[in-house]
Parts: C-alpha cells; structure tokens; sequence
C-alpha cells in the first residue's frame, strides 16, 4: 500500500513548489543571495505566483467534485478561519507594539478585523503576506462549482483551459483601466491567477500524457519568445500581482509571460 501511495505523488511539482515559495521569500528580500531569476529573464514578480498556483492547479484532484459542500468546508476550515485567527494575533501585535511607540499597521476594528481581510489583505502589515488567501480560496471555489455545473456535459479540459485564460485576460484589462481598488481588487487578483491554477488542472488531466514526446531542446524556444516580446514591448515585462498593477494594455502578455516562465521550469524538471 505505502508503495502504490508514493507512486501517485509526482515529486517534480512537489520541487516546484519549493521553488515558487522560495522565490517569494526571496524576492521579498531583494533576492537574498539567490538567483533564480537567470540573470532577469524570469523576474520574480512576474512568476512565484503563478508557478505557485500552477503547482496547486495540478494537484487538483476530480474526485472532489463528487462532494462539493465538503470540498468548500474543508477550504473554509483550513484558509478562511485560520485566516481571520491569525489576523486578529497580528492585530493584538499591532496594538501592544504601539505602546512601544512603533506605529504601524491598522488599529483595531470591525473593518481591518473582518473586512480588510477580504479587500487589501495588508491591514496589520506584518502579516500582509496573507492577502494571497482570498484569491486562492475564490480561484478553488470558482473552480470545483464551475466543474460541478458542467459535470454533465463533459466539457473537454481545453474549453476550460480556454475560458480560464479568458477570464485571466478580463482581469487583466479590468486593472489596466484601474478597477484595482477597493472591492474591485480581491476580484481581479482572483482572475489574473484563473489561468495559472487552470494551466496546472489542464497538463495534468491533458497534456502530461504528452510530456515525454517533447525534447527539452523547447527551452531555446521558451527563451527565443520571452526575448522578442521584450524587443516588442520595450522592457522585460514584470507585474505587481497583490496590487494587480503595471500591467499592459495588453491583456494576454501577463499570461503568456508567466506562461514562458512555468514552461521553463517544467523544462527543467523534465531534463
């Protein structure tokens, strides 16, 4: 039984997990004496994120969907509450370190204890890092009861690819045009990382199979593309995924960036 188990887990995206929260650590500390950015081509905030959400996307298991209201008890139990609980310690952290003079972060209130959880995520500002709960919990919710509404029909794994990365692209123009802000922002954070969960549903349940007939030579490729739409645009392009901002005018660029950049790390790891 333990060895059928250990079969099941593909320790290559357990690894790029690792890799995506040690990008996060280290690109919220000016690299850390780290580099896996290759020398800027992929920067960190153009891609912890998504490699992160890819991974989670892949682990997905179909088998949810045949209990829905346990599979969103159990992200309510294990994202939402440990959320708010942890909000109200940092909040009493907050409090007590202004009695030492350090001000900083929000005082004590009904909105930065239940509702700036949900809209900014960076009210006490020493655990601003858990603004990322919010959209991962939509993004699975979204996720199951869209499944679970076209459970019947079969729809095919590449429609749901197409109409994640149709919506990534609608968040994606909603922030251009500024509708990045109050309650418009926890919705716009959830559909740039539509695309990035769904791209891990889709290679698991569609294009793995496929995986071993391409050559790793597809990195040059990977390389080639990420260097022309920086001749095309000017830059090497680089977002702010938790303010949803810098990004283009062009909606799909946000996608096909960090898409280069999950394709390049799942090169790596097929090497």
């Amino acid at each position: 039984m333990e060895t059928q188990i250990s079969k099941k887990i593909d320790y290559r995206f357990k690894i790029i997990y690792t890799v995506a929260i040690t990008m996060i650590v280290a690109g919220h500390c000016g690299g850390g004496g780290i580099d896996f950015t290759f020398s800027g081509w992929f920067p960190y905030y153009e891609l912890h994120l998504a490699l992160f959400l890819f991974s989670s996307g892949y682990f997905y298991k179909k088998t949810a969907e045949n209990n829905v209201g346990n599979y969103i008890f159990k992200k309510i139990k294990t994202l939402i509450i440990p959320l708010y609980i942890y909000n109200f310690f940092y909040g009493l952290i907050v409090q007590l370190l202004r009695l030492k003079n350090f001000q900083m972060g929000a005082s004590l209130s009904v909105n930065s204890l239940l509702i700036q959880p949900i809209i900014t995520g960076h009210q006490f500002i020493y655990n601003l890092g858990s603004w990322f709960v919010i959209p991962l919990f939509m993004i699975e919710i979204y996720n199951i009861l869209l499944r679970k509404f076209f459970i019947k029909m079969k729809i095919s794994e590449c429609i749901f690819f197409v109409i994640n990365i149709f919506l990534g692209s609608i968040g994606n123009y909603l922030s251009y045009k500024g509708y990045n802000q109050g309650i418009w922002l926890p919705l716009v954070r959830m559909l740039h990382f539509i695309p990035y969960y769904g791209l891990g549903i889709f290679y698991k349940y569609f294009f793995e199979k496929y995986e071993k007939k391409i050559p790793t030579r597809y990195l040059f490729l990977v390389i080639f593309i990420l260097k022309f739409l920086i001749f095309l645009t000017g830059r090497n392009p680089t977002f702010t995924p938790s303010w949803c901002n810098d990004f283009s005018k062009y909606p799909f660029l946000p996608i096909i960036v960090a898409y280069l950049g999950i394709a390049f790390w799942c090169g790596l790891q097929l090497s």
